[in-house]
């Protein structure tokens, strides 16, 4: 039976399954096997329009539920550069439209926005320490703290500085050497 089934409709899971039943159409066992494929040339024998349907609502169900669990999953810091790739993304999108609006003559401007912009260090002299005051860092922090706040995450400040680090060192030109320089500079 397995090698005519195999020789006629194909092998694999999604083709077909040959084990017992407790009960006539679960919608578990249904909903697997109507599960959207590539090949389009099933065959399903005494099931209606409604009973497809519920399988076919019963695996989006259990799609939402694997990605909320794999969501859940992620790590924090995941998260948080996520979240902050989505912003950055949306920002430069609504930068790019606005100015094809009031300027739409000027072709380099997509170039200019693609490159990462500097960011805006000024050191200030205090005897022999030097700080920054960094309103590209404090912006980042803001909205790092902003995120732990929505998202109802336990503050950790050394962690939401790293957090902040890494996404300056990855969107702004000069974060880094003036890192290097701030962790070498005793």
């Amino acid at each position: 039976m397995r090698q005519h089934i195999g020789r006629t409709i194909g092998r694999g899971n999604g083709k077909y399954s040959l084990g017992n039943l407790s009960e006539a159409l679960p919608i578990e066992y249904c909903a697997y096997i109507v599960k959207p494929q590539k090949d389009k040339g099933r065959i399903f024998e005494n099931v209606g329009p409604q009973y497809m349907q519920a399988c076919k609502e019963y695996n989006e169900k259990v799609l939402t539920e694997i990605k909320a669990k794999k969501e859940a999953r992620k790590s924090l810091r995941h998260r948080i550069m996520e979240a902050y790739e989505m912003e950055h993304e949306m920002n430069h999108n609504k930068k790019l439209s606005d100015h094809k609006k009031y300027e739409p003559d000027d072709d380099t401007f997509e170039e200019r926005l693609n490159d990462p912009p500097h960011c805006d260090i000024m050191m200030n002299q205090m005897g022999q320490n030097a700080y920054p005051e960094n309103r590209t860092l404090k912006k980042t922090l803001k909205w790092i703290i902003a995120y732990y706040k929505e998202n109802d995450e336990l503050i950790n400040c050394n962690q939401i500085k790293n957090f902040a680090d890494t996404i300056l060192i990855k969107y702004f030109k000069g974060y880094d050497d003036w890192l290097i320089d701030r962790m070498t500079r005793f």
